[in-house]
């Protein structure tokens, strides 16, 4: 990617999504503490604050035609503009209905400018260089999963709220900002054919359906330590989990520098079960060892595990398809993701309620820790490639 035609859109649609998804990230551990303050029911607290992504969900396939009427880059600052009506809003109102139905605006924008920019991706980088452009892309991505949980706690320690939207809204703005300097400043190069038919190929029979099924468990999984991970630490004594998406960040760097090895030199199906089992076995500890200094050392190994596996699965969902069905492809994986989160903020908030938020993780590892076995197993019977 050292041609600048390239590497300059690429840097720039990059910075974007890091922005945007760092305003995401922020406010996913702070939500449900900010719908607790609310008085809201603790049932329902999962639901609603990751109602986000129920809402992203159904605007995945409206980015792709939007992406093909008007264009990705005008499709994207539609996005950010509902991004900012969100959280102008819950600068505004402080009823619960009305933050929850804000909620639901920002998912609407996050369906629209997550997905076009990730297809973007896709299609400006070559495609004998899409493993190392996914690889950079993600880490980007990844890291405002890292870092903006940390932030966002770190802004509302005091139990002041409107810093936490106040930040996120002049952060949206300056998103804003790079996007319209790409739409109007800069040149894309996409292919010629980008926007004839496509494939024929539907893409329910995909190779992007897969890896869209396994992103759909992890992000069920992940919504539980999205939604509840700061309500169970503030039960064992641990007022700011921040620190535990920071420390995810270090392995997150961490599996940027061996995924491609581990790729080369292992199957995907022994890749799956060593990471699934990895996968369970933190979540397990993270039940049995409710301390800063324990979840430091689970944090770096939680930010390794999850953030390899996302990256494998993105980058499987876009690779092995036809490059005029990508932007629908990328879609696919995001509605996974997304119906996954939201599922689990609901299913997680009932085992909540009627068990207790410890609970939580000891299903999830189990849920896990089946669906990247079974995950295996279909790949070596089928002899599935990366």
């Amino acid at each position: 990617m050292n041609d600048k035609k390239i590497l300059i859109p690429f840097i720039l649609i990059t910075a974007v999504t890091f922005i945007l998804n760092m305003t995401t990230q922020m406010t996913l551990p702070t939500f449900s503490v900010y719908l607790k303050h609310l008085e809201f029911p603790v049932g329902l607290i999962g639901a609603a604050s990751l109602g986000i992504a129920l809402a992203a969900m159904f605007f995945r396939p409206v980015s792709a035609i939007l992406s093909h009427k008007m264009g990705s880059i005008n499709t994207g600052l539609v996005g950010t503009s509902l991004y900012i009506l969100a959280f102008t809003s819950f600068l505004i109102f402080k009823q619960p209905i009305m933050v929850v139905f804000a909620r639901i605006i920002q998912g609407f924008g996050m369906g629209l400018v997550v997905t076009t920019l990730g297809a973007l991706i896709a299609q400006i980088v070559p495609h004998d260089e899409l493993l190392k452009g996914m690889n950079i892309y993600s880490l980007f991505s990844a890291a405002a999963g890292a870092l903006g949980p940390y932030i966002g706690m770190f802004l509302i320690a005091d139990g002041y709220f409107p810093r936490l939207f106040a930040t996120a809204l002049i952060t949206v703005l300056l998103g804003t900002v790079i996007l319209a300097y790409l739409r109007y400043r800069v040149h894309l190069p996409l292919p010629k054919d980008l926007h004839t038919q496509s494939s024929g190929i539907p893409i329910w029979k995909s190779r992007a359906v897969f890896p869209t099924l396994l992103a759909f468990t992890t992000s069920f999984v992940y919504a539980g330590i999205a939604s509840y991970l700061s309500l169970y630490g503030i039960e064992v004594g641990i007022p700011n989990v921040g620190f535990f998406f920071l420390y995810g960040f270090i392995g997150l760097l961490a599996s940027r520098l061996v995924v491609n090895r581990i790729m080369v030199n292992m199957h995907l199906s022994v890749i799956l079960m060593i990471f699934g089992s990895a996968y369970a076995v933190i979540l397990l500890m993270m039940m049995v060892f409710p301390s800063v200094i324990a979840w430091t050392f689970l944090g770096v190994a939680f930010g390794f595990v999850f953030n390899f596996i996302g990256t494998i699965l993105n980058t499987m969902a876009v690779k092995n398809v036809p490059i005029t069905d990508k932007t629908s492809a990328n879609a696919m994986l995001f509605i996974g993701l997304d119906s996954g989160f939201f599922l689990g903020g609901l299913i997680w908030g009932q085992v909540a309620d009627i068990f207790s938020t410890q609970t939580i993780f000891l299903v999830a590892a189990a849920v896990i820790f089946t669906a990247m076995m079974s995950g295996a197993l279909i790949v070596k019977q089928r002899n599935i490639q990366f």
